[in-house]
């Protein structure tokens, strides 16, 4: 593990020392760039074009179906307590969709 360390330093070096030298301010007006205006459309609902959003939404409305679906299946014939890999996904997607739903500006 340590050699394994060691060799990532190698490309993990570069991106750590990519901020020396400049100023707090500059940081933080490079950062509002690349959060708010490169990849809002990654993070923020609001950011996405109108078909985008449409997409997203019809994808997540099958997501609801199909895990309205398996947690039927699950109450039905699957294990009573037990953390299965598909509630776990389920658990990680609903996750996923409040921090969307929460990471407006």
């Amino acid at each position: 593990m340590a050699i394994g360390f060691a060799v990532s330093l190698l490309s993990l070096w570069p991106s750590l020392t990519l901020n020396a030298g400049a100023s707090a301010e500059v940081l933080r007006q490079a950062h509002e760039i690349y959060v708010y205006r490169r990849l809002s459309h990654h993070l923020v609902l609001g950011g996405m074009k109108g078909l985008f959003i449409e997409r997203f939404a019809a994808l997540t409305a099958a997501w609801g179906l199909l895990w309205l679906l398996s947690v039927a299946w699950d109450r039905r014939f699957g294990p009573a307590a037990e953390e299965t890999p598909q509630r776990l996904l389920r658990a990680f997607v609903v996750g996923s969709l409040a921090l969307q739903r929460s990471g407006r500006r």
